[in-house]
C-alpha cells in the first residue's frame, strides 16, 4: 500500500469529498507552483478546517502493549509484533489517517533499538507513511517536535550510529511475509533479538547510546535535516493565505495542526490542494 492507496476509512473520506484519482498529482502540481500562484488568487480562497482536517493514529504503547515502547523481550515475541500491527489496521479501518504519532514524553519511554524496528515494521507494513514526534513539556504531553517518514528514521539512525547498519546488514526484512501468520511475525521477533545481540554494549555506567532511551534532542540530532518543524497554527477555523501557501510547500502530504505548541489533529495537504484547484477553475 502506498501513501496514497489508503484503507477503506480513508476513502470513504475521499469518497466525501469527490476527489478525483489524480488529485496526488494535483497536489505535488500545486506545490511546485506555489511561488506563482498569485494567479489562482490565493487570499481569495477560504478552506475550512472541517474539510481538510484529519486524524492521527498512535502507536500502541499501552494496555496490553505498555511494554512495546521500552521492554526488549516485547518485540521478541511475534504475538506482540503481531498485535501492533493488527492495532494500527484497525484505526486504519476506522478513518485514522496515515500518520503515527510517536510519543517520546519525557525521553524516557521509547528505547532506540525498539522504535528502530517499529520504523522497520511499518517498512514492511506501510499502514503509516509519516511519523509525528511529540514531546513532554513542564509535565505536560503532546508538544509538537517534527515530523518524518518511518524510512528516514530508520535510515537515519543507520547513518548516525553505524553499529545499527551492521547489526540489521544480515536481516532479511521481506515485504512479503505475512505479520499476521504466527510463524512469521515470530519470525520477525526472533530478528529483532538478533539486532539486539548484533549491537555493541557500553561499558557501565556509561550511557548505551546504542540501547538507552530516546529523547527528542536524539531525535533531532539523528533525524537531523530531514525532520520537519512544518506545522499550521488553528487559530481561526479556516486558513489563512500564508497557512495556504505552507501546506501546499509541505514535504509531507499531512502537515501538523497544532495549538498552543501541542497537537491538535493534521491537515490533508492534498484536500486543500483540491479546494485551490477548484477556487481557480470556479475563478
Amino acid at each position: 500500500m502506498s501513501e496514497f492507496e489508503e484503507s477503506p476509512g480513508h476513502r470513504r473520506d475521499t469518497d466525501q469529498t469527490n476527489m478525483p484519482v489524480l488529485l496526488p498529482r494535483l497536489g505535488e502540481f500545486l506545490r511546485a507552483v506555489s511561488p506563482y500562484v498569485q494567479g489562482v488568487k490565493l487570499g481569495a480562497v477560504q478552506v475550512d478546517f472541517r474539510d481538510v482536517r484529519r486524524e492521527a493514529i498512535t502507536v500502541p504503547s499501552s494496555g496490553a502493549l505498555a511494554a512495546v515502547p521500552n521492554d526488549v523481550a516485547a518485540l521478541s515475541s511475534g504475538t506482540a509484533i503481531s498485535e501492533v500491527v493488527s492495532s494500527l489496521r484497525r484505526l486504519r479501518r476506522e478513518g485514522g489517517s496515515p500518520v503515527a504519532v510517536i510519543d517520546l514524553r519525557d525521553g524516557q519511554k521509547w528505547r532506540l533499538p525498539n522504535l528502530y524496528f517499529v520504523a522497520r515494521l511499518l517498512e514492511l507494513e506501510p499502514l503509516v507513511s509519516e511519523l509525528v514526534f511529540t514531546e513532554m513539556r513542564d509535565d505536560v504531553d503532546g508538544y509538537l517536535l517534527g515530523t518524518c517518514r518511518p524510512d528516514e528514521f530508520r535510515r537515519q539512525v543507520e547513518r548516525t550510529l553505524p553499529a545499527y547498519a551492521d547489526a540489521s546488514g544480515s536481516l532479511t526484512f521481506s515485504a512479503e511475509r505475512d505479520v499476521s501468520d504466527p510463524a512469521q511475525a515470530q519470525e520477525l521477533g526472533t530478528m529483532f533479538q538478533s539486532l539486539l545481540n548484533s549491537l555493541p554494549t557500553s561499558p557501565a555506567p556509561v550511557e548505551d547510546p546504542l540501547r538507552g532511551y530516546v529523547s527528542s534532542e536524539m531525535v533531532t540530532k539523528i533525524v537531523s535535516g530531514l525532520l520537519s518543524g512544518v506545522a499550521i497554527e488553528s487559530t481561526t477555523t479556516t486558513l489563512a493565505d500564508e497557512q495556504l501557501r505552507t501546506v501546499l510547500e509541505s514535504p509531507h502530504r499531512f502537515i501538523p495542526l497544532k495549538a498552543g505548541g501541542r497537537l491538535n489533529g493534521l491537515i490533508d495537504r492534498d484536500a486543500v490542494a483540491l479546494s485551490v484547484a477548484r477556487s481557480g477553475v470556479a475563478g
